[in-house]
C-alpha cells in the first residue's frame, strides 16, 4: 500500500511539474534558437537536411516497413516469441527468506554458517494448540474448555509418537511428552488425576498458558525444511481433535509460506484492478472499447515475457517486486496511447496512407517512447549496485519489464491498427 501510494503521489508530482516548467523553457528555448539562426541554414535546395540515422532511427524504420507491409508476419512473430518465452513461468519462483537480502561473502552471514557447520543446532517448529474461545465463553457442559481434557490429548499423545519415530525429528516437547513422564508413560483418562499431576509438577505445565487454553507442542530436529514442514502437516491431518481445538503452526518456514501465499493474492489483486482501470480509462479516452482493449493488449504480453524471462534467468519475485506489474501496466499503458493517438494524428495528416502514417508515427512518438525507454532503464539499473540482494533483484526486474513493454507497444499497436486501417480502406473502396 506504502508503496503504490508513493508511487502515484510522485507521478501526479512529476506530470504537475513537468505541464508547469516544460511549456515556457521550450518556449524560451525555440525564440532564442529562431533569433540566433536563419532556418535556411537547414534546408539544402529546398529540402530539410538529412542527417546520419542511428541505431533507434533504423530499428523503428525496419520495424515500421514489416509493420505496413506484412503487419501479420509481425504479429506472428510475437506469438512464436511468446510461446518460447512462457516455459519460463514454471521456472518462476518468490523469494521471501528473509536472509536472503544480504549478499553472499558477507561477514554475518559467513559467522552464523560456520556456527552452524561448527558447532551444530537443533531447529525447532512450534504447534500452537488453542481453544476457541467462544466455545469457552458459551455455556456448554460438552465442550473442550481445557486442554488438559483427555479428548486432547489422547490424540495429542498420538500424534506425539507419530511424530517422534519421523526419520528427521530428534525429539518432541509437549504435554502429553511431561504428562507421560510424571504418570508411569500413561495418559490418565481421569481428568482429576490429570490435574493433580500437573498441580504437583510445576515443571510439567511449562507448556501450557495460565488458564490452560494454549499449548505449545515443538518438534526438533537438526534441520526443518519445506519437505519436513509438509510431512509434518500431512501426519498432523491424520489425526483427529474436538471441534473447539485450532492447531496453529509458528516458525520461520509457516511464516515465509503464509507471506508467499499473502503476496501472491496481492499481486494478483492489484494486477486484476489494474487492468480494470486502465482498460475502462482507455475505452473512456477513446470513446471505444476496441481502442481502450487495444492500448491494454501488449501489456499482456510485456508481463508475459517478463515474468517468463525470469524464470529463465533465476530472477525471483520479492517482497518488493510484487508491484512491478502495476508498475509496467502503468509505463505500457503511456506507450500505447501515445502510439495510437500518433498513428491516427498521421492518418489524417496523410488522408489515410497506412503507408506513410505508421513510419512517420514510429519516427516521431517512436523515437521520443525509445528515448524514454532507455532513460527508465538506466534509472531502474541504478537499483543494481545496490548492495541489499533483493535491491538489485528489483533494479533488474523493472528494467527487464520496461524493455519488454516498450518492444510489445512498439511491435503490436502499429501492426494491429495497420491491418484494421487496410481492412477499413477495403470495405470502403468495396462500398
Amino acid at each position: 500500500q506504502t508503496q503504490g501510494k508513493v508511487l502515484a503521489i510522485g507521478v501526479a508530482y512529476a506530470f504537475i511539474v513537468s505541464m508547469l516548467i516544460l511549456p515556457p523553457l521550450m518556449k524560451v528555448q525555440r525564440k532564442y534558437l529562431y533569433s540566433k539562426l536563419d532556418e535556411t541554414i537547414f534546408k539544402i535546395k529546398g529540402q530539410v537536411k538529412k542527417t546520419k540515422k542511428n541505431f533507434i532511427d533504423k530499428f523503428l524504420l525496419t520495424v515500421a516497413g514489416f509493420q505496413v507491409k506484412r503487419p501479420g508476419f509481425v504479429l506472428v512473430g510475437v506469438g512464436i516469441l511468446t510461446i518460447l518465452i512462457v516455459p519460463g513461468f514454471s521456472m518462476v519462483y518468490m523469494d521471501t527468506e528473509g536472509e536472503n537480502w544480504i549478499p553472499e561473502g558477507d561477514d554475518v552471514l559467513l559467522g552464523l554458517e560456520n556456527v552452524g557447520y561448527n558447532f551444530g543446532g537443533t531447529e525447532s517448529m512450534n504447534l500452537m494448540f488453542m481453544i476457541d474461545r467462544a466455545s469457552v465463553e458459551e455455556y456448554d457442559p460438552n465442550s473442550v474448555k481445557d486442554l488438559r481434557d483427555p479428548r486432547v490429548l489422547e490424540p495429542m499423545a498420538t500424534l506425539d509418537k507419530i511424530i517422534t519415530e519421523l526419520k528427521w525429528v530428534n525429539s518432541v516437547d509437549s504435554p502429553t511428552s511431561a504428562l507421560r513422564r510424571y504418570n508411569g508413560g500413561r495418559i490418565p483418562k481421569d481428568p482429576e488425576i490429570i490435574k493433580k499431576i500437573f498441580n504437583d509438577n510445576p515443571d510439567a505445565k511449562s507448556q501450557y498458558n495460565n488458564d490452560y487454553t494454549v499449548a505449545l507442542f515443538t518438534p526438533r530436529a537438526d534441520l526443518i525444511d519445506r519437505d519436513q514442514y509438509y510431512e509434518l502437516m500431512k501426519e498432523l491431518d491424520g489425526v483427529k481433535f474436538p471441534e473447539e481445538v485450532t492447531i496453529v503452526p509458528q516458525g520461520p518456514i509457516p511464516e515465509d509460506l503464509e507471506f508467499e501465499e499473502i503476496m501472491g493474492a496481492d499481486t494478483i489483486k492489484t494486477t486484476l484492478v489494474g487492468f480494470i482501470l486502465i482498460i475502462v480509462i482507455a475505452s473512456l479516452f477513446y470513446r471505444s472499447i476496441l481502442s481502450g482493449l487495444l492500448a491494454f493488449f501488449p501489456i499482456i504480453f510485456a508481463i508475459v515475457w517478463t515474468v517468463g524471462i525470469m524464470g529463465y534467468i533465476n530472477l525471483p519475485f520479492t517482497v518488493l517486486t510484487t508491484g512491478m506489474l502495476a508498475i509496467l501496466m502503468g509505463m505500457g499503458i503511456d506507450f500505447s496511447i501515445h502510439l495510437i493517438h500518433s498513428v491516427k494524428e498521421k492518418m489524417e495528416e496523410y488522408q489515410n496512407d497506412v503507408e506513410k502514417a505508421i513510419p512517420r508515427a514510429l519516427m516521431s512518438t517512436g523515437q521520443a517512447i525509445s528515448v524514454t525507454t532507455i532513460t527508465t532503464i538506466m534509472g531502474f539499473m541504478a537499483l543494481s549496485f545496490a548492495t541489499l540482494v533483493n535491491t538489485m533483484r528489483l533494479g533488474w526486474t523493472l528494467a527487464l519489464g520496461i524493455f519488454a513493454t516498450f518492444l510489445s507497444c512498439v511491435l503490436i499497436v502499429p501492426a494491429v491498427l495497420s491491418i484494421k486501417y487496410k481492412l477499413k480502406s477495403k470495405k470502403t473502396k468495396v462500398i
